[in-house]
């Protein structure tokens, strides 16, 4: 669960613990050096792991032990019990870093929406909202419960689309070469 989801007690205990955490100075140079290390950088980027049962390099755990791991925590389980249909997504973020998320996902009602709203922008003569459009349609197809292939297709298709716009195809293509990752097993365009 975010801080920004979780209201201002959680955000202030939160602020407070970090405070506290930045003002202690550490004991030695070493350790201060391990702290270092640990550190998230702030351009440290997510990535989904290729095979979720083997550690990425750098990681001690692979991405199900990491979501086990996050899954213990009581408040997280607490938090659960109040949504059902909800997708757990793990990411790398940085050297031995995890980040686990939950969220709940209506995609394909996504999809649906976004491809009538590609549709009526097309009838109504506002062309030039298309293809922002039609990125929203393809990230309803990442995650969504569309197979693999077909999902492929559709951005194959999105693609041609937006071939006068190249920022939209970027982010396309971008979902599109997530693809063969996923034909190795798994249902969706990520494992």
């Amino acid at each position: 669960m975010e801080l920004r989801q979780a209201g201002p007690a959680a955000l202030a205990l939160a602020l407070a613990a970090a405070l506290l955490a930045l003002s202690a100075p550490p004991a030695s140079a070493q350790e201060a050096e391990e702290a270092q290390s640990q550190a998230v950088r702030p351009d440290a980027t997510l990535t989904r792991p290729s095979n979720p049962r083997l550690p990425p390099r750098d990681h001690f755990l692979n991405a199900v032990q990491a979501a086990r791991s996050a899954a213990r925590s009581p408040k997280l389980q607490e938090e659960l019990r109040n949504h059902d249909h909800v997708r757990r997504e793990t990411f790398a973020k940085g050297p031995g870093r995890w980040q686990v998320s939950w969220f709940r996902g209506r995609c394909e009602t996504a999809r649906i929406a976004w491809d009538a709203a590609a549709d009526h922008a097309r009838r109504c003569g506002e062309t030039w909202l298309v293809p922002e459009i039609l990125v929203w349609t393809a990230s309803a197809l990442q995650l969504g419960p569309e197979p693999v292939r077909p999902a492929i297709a559709r951005c194959t298709a999105l693609v041609e689309e937006t071939r006068e716009h190249l920022m939209s195809q970027a982010f396309i293509r971008r979902i599109e070469r997530s693809a063969p990752v996923a034909v190795k097993g798994s249902s969706r365009l990520y494992p």
